[in-house]
């Protein structure tokens, strides 16, 4: 609640990590959300981030899920990198060091983002990487940017210009149109 932008009038975490945000959180979120995330995550695992999440939420809120998404295949370099891999989270976990810890100050991450009194909690977060080896084959990254993009930017057409026919085809025909993702919506 401290740290709110009035500016912003819709938000879209990509493989968000929603088991850090409680309901304290969610009562103060009053801006329309579009969670975009991969099933089968294995840094921010699906069940416990995404579908928690999206259950926490307000509405209007969407939850885009890609089937067979992984986390690594968000990122940039993911299309350049690693199309080939099975999964992409292979590298990103193997890249993985730390965990959140401290800063200097001895305050935790989640103490520095706001801790209880934001909304901010531990929850239910399972560690990251401890998904059976092998993983499963994942999407390839470039098609997760594709999906991504194919989400995101009708999704924020119909908040922010009030356009009906990008709501339409985020809430109808996305998903008849993208048979490897599925989309949730409560307006």
């Amino acid at each position: 609640p401290t740290l709110r932008d009035p500016r912003v009038r819709a938000a879209v975490p990509i493989a968000g990590p929603g088991c850090f945000f409680g309901p304290s959180f969610y009562q103060n979120a009053d801006v329309p959300l579009m969670m975009v995330d991969g099933s089968i995550d294995a840094i921010v695992p699906y069940q416990e981030n995404a579908v928690f999440g999206f259950g926490e939420a307000r509405a209007p809120k969407y939850l885009v899920t890609l089937a067979g998404g992984s986390h690594t295949g968000f990122s940039g370099a993911a299309s350049l990198l690693f199309e080939g891999l099975d999964n992409p989270d292979d590298v990103g976990c193997n890249a993985l060091g730390g965990n959140l810890g401290s800063d200097d100050s001895g305050l935790s991450l989640l103490d520095l983002l706001g801790g209880a009194d934001a909304g901010i909690i531990m929850g239910d977060c399972p560690l990251a990487c401890v998904d059976p080896l092998p993983r499963p084959r994942a999407m390839r990254p470039s098609r997760q940017h594709q999906l991504t993009i194919l989400s995101v930017l009708p999704f924020l057409q119909a908040e922010l210009s009030g356009d009906s026919r990008a709501r339409d085809f985020v809430e109808s025909t996305l998903a008849a149109e993208n048979q490897d993702l599925a989309v949730q919506f409560e307006r």
